[in-house]
């Protein structure tokens, strides 16, 4: 009996001891941060910045891998097919995991069962623009403008199916209103013409935005959050003029595949924690017009939130007949 005894309490110690440099020896080699966007763009530079912060931290490569197309879908792909070992992991947006799924028609994986959450990154809220010299103070008065002029007024957005296209159909359907939605390829020549007044209002993210903002080049009419943004504190949210549940943003994740297991999953979100407090990483983050997440915001909280925009891109895709190439 004693001899079973010692042989099972040794099977325990051996156990917990590989346990423990399992989750000492993570990660065991060069670990890929799949950026489903090319290089240059805001998700690409937030995983850069996240990247350096955990090689840092690790002592070991953390490299981001680019792998733009099919609406960010395919690199998400990669990751959800990835060995879930915590050596391939996400840098992903509200783009892939809660749009595209509506506009392509379905997507390769499960945006809430193929991923573990590991931090919200971040948030850039759409915010609503105009003209310096355009006459409106507020979205009530850009509706009235709308159903003054039904099917009339233009109002640029930098793409079809991005989040502010999106936030604009939503608008038609809340307000009960018609107007055009011109979109643009690419937000900067959107946001050039309406600086220059060829149209005069657009829909586009407070990252966008923020420089031409702050330039006085445009006039911000409202964040469209239930929230003010703390990068500009003195605009509006539309819940601040009286638009409740309306809300659209764009945002920035870190996930790891499902299956992988918690050791690695909690060592993840403690190197997340310390780099999203960072103050250097926080104002790297406000520069780019981001507001920088927390882990908080991760795990069941962000599953709930890519349930949530799921269900209402879906919804205001269908009824605005939205179609990408």
């Amino acid at each position: 009996m004693r001899i079973c005894l010692r042989l099972a309490l040794m099977t325990v110690l051996t156990l917990g001891a590989a346990a423990a440099h399992a989750a000492e020896a993570y990660p065991e080699r060069p670990v890929r941060m799949i950026v489903p966007f090319a290089p240059g763009g805001g998700t690409d530079i937030v995983g850069r910045v996240l990247a350096g912060r955990f090689t840092e931290r690790f002592g070991t490569q953390f490299v981001v891998d680019n792998r733009p197309g099919g609406g960010a879908m395919i690199g998400a792909n990669l990751v959800a097919k990835a060995t879930p070992d915590g050596h391939t992991l996400l840098v992903g947006t509200s783009a892939e995991l809660t749009i595209s799924p509506s506009l392509y028609g379905k997507a390769p994986y499960d945006p809430v069962k193929d991923f573990v959450p590991i931090a919200l990154l971040g948030v850039s809220p759409v915010v609503i623009v105009a003209h310096p010299k355009l006459e409106v103070k507020d979205v009530g008065e850009i509706i009235a403008r709308a159903k003054a002029n039904p099917g009339k007024l233009p109002i640029a957005n930098g793409g079809t199916g991005a989040a502010p296209h999106l936030a604009g159909e939503l608008l038609k359907s809340i307000a009960g209103v018609d107007y055009i939605m011109v979109p643009y390829k690419g937000v900067g020549p959107a946001l050039t013409d309406v600086m220059g007044a060829q149209v005069e209002l657009a829909f586009t993210t407070v990252a966008s935005a923020l420089p031409h903002i702050r330039s006085g080049r445009i006039k911000p009419i409202a964040v469209v959050a239930a929230k003010r943004s703390p990068l500009i504190p003195d605009v509006p949210s539309v819940a601040d003029q009286g638009i409740a549940d309306y809300e659209a943003v764009t945002w920035f994740g870190l996930f790891t595949p499902a299956g992988t297991r918690s050791e690695v999953v909690q060592a993840l979100r403690a190197a997340s924690d310390s780099a999203l407090q960072a103050q250097p990483i926080r104002a790297r983050l406000e520069s780019l017009g981001i507001e920088p997440g927390s882990v908080a915001q991760g795990g069941e909280a962000l599953s709930t939130r890519i349930r949530t925009e799921l269900a209402r891109w879906n919804k205001v895709v269908k009824a605005a007949g939205i179609k990408v190439d």
